[in-house]
């Protein structure tokens, strides 16, 4: 079983972590997914960076990691 871990800003009050698990398990099979957490702070890459530190290293080998943290841009958007 592959094994994938989200840590996202993306939330919890819409429908964007489900339609981005969605997504893959089109094309994936035999896979778990895992949430750290959908509550990093907007635009915050450090706190995301710190989270997932923290937790990576209980998973076991071969666990794939994904980050999505929105980026601001010049605009402030």
């Amino acid at each position: 079983m592959n094994i994938i871990t989200f840590t996202t800003d993306l939330g919890t009050e819409d429908h964007y972590a489900g339609v981005l698990k969605a997504r893959l398990l089109r094309h994936l099979q035999d896979v778990y997914f895992v949430d750290i957490t959908h509550q990093i702070d907007p635009f915050d890459v450090q706190q995301a960076a710190h989270v997932l530190g923290a937790a990576c290293f209980s998973f076991p080998p071969g666990t794939v990691h994904v980050a999505v943290v929105a980026v601001e841009n010049a605009n402030g958007h």
